[in-house]
C-alpha cells in the first residue's frame, strides 16, 4: 500500500525522495503529487511520476477519473486528512 506525506517545500522533497530511494524503493514507485510543477527537479530523476493539481480542485478531485485510483484503498478520513 502507498504512503502520503505532506511537504512543505522542494528541499523537503529532495530529502524524503532521497531518504526512499536510500531505503530501496524505485523512483518508478514515487509519485509527486503538486500544485507548482517541480519538473526541474525531476529532469534528473525521469522515472518519478508528477501529478499536477489544478487550480480550484483537490487531490481526490484530480484522481477520481483515473484508471488506478489510489484513494479506493483509503478511508474518507484519510482522504480528507
Amino acid at each position: 500500500m502507498g504512503h502520503i506525506e505532506y511537504l512543505q517545500n522542494t528541499n523537503d522533497l529532495k530529502l524524503k525522495v532521497a531518504h526512499y530511494t536510500e531505503t530501496g524503493i524505485p523512483e518508478s514507485h514515487i509519485t509527486i503529487i503538486t500544485r507548482e510543477s517541480v519538473k526541474d527537479y525531476l529532469k534528473s530523476r525521469p522515472d518519478i511520476k508528477e501529478v499536477i493539481v489544478s487550480e480550484g480542485h483537490t487531490i481526490k478531485d484530480t484522481f477520481n477519473d483515473a484508471q488506478d485510483y489510489p484513494f479506493n484503498r483509503m478511508s474518507h478520513y484519510s482522504i480528507d486528512d
